[in-house]
């Protein structure tokens, strides 16, 4: 039996798909493939070329944790991606990936917390804004 992702989002409440989305063909066809049934945020990392580059060089296939792409692929998809258009600014949390990943983690709780209280709270259907903070991480 062949699933959709439409089908898939129908039958989880809550997805979370790690993709790299530089391509904005990729972004539409993965956006068109869901049918528009649930509001979509998107996580969008930022990390410096020379850094993206540097941790390709290091990484060993072994030790991989996640991209096996060597320095040119590293740097040809950098140079390629393009930002989230397609869905509304507020939908969109950009982060400084170079950081400490535990306060990353903070920032995206955060982040989905607030957003989740805005369609959950009373407030939030009479228009008004949710409360909650974002953590920011220092520049």
């Amino acid at each position: 039996m062949t699933h959709t992702l439409a089908d898939i989002s129908l039958a989880i409440p809550g997805t979370i798909i790690d993709a790299t989305f530089g391509d904005p063909q990729l972004r539409h066809a993965f956006l068109e493939s869901l049918g528009g049934q649930h509001p979509l945020c998107a996580l969008q990392c930022r990390t410096p070329a020379p850094l993206r580059e540097q941790r390709a060089r290091e990484r060993a296939p072994t030790n991989a944790r996640g991209s096996d792409a060597a320095p040119a692929v590293v740097s040809r998809l950098g140079a390629s991606f393009s930002d989230w258009d397609e869905l509304p600014q507020g939908a969109i949390l950009t982060l400084r990936s170079h950081g400490d990943a535990e306060l990353l983690v903070d920032q995206i709780a955060d982040w989905l917390d607030t957003r989740a209280s805005a369609v959950l709270t009373p407030d939030a259907r009479l228009g008004k804004p949710a409360s909650g903070t974002i953590t920011r991480t220092k520049e």
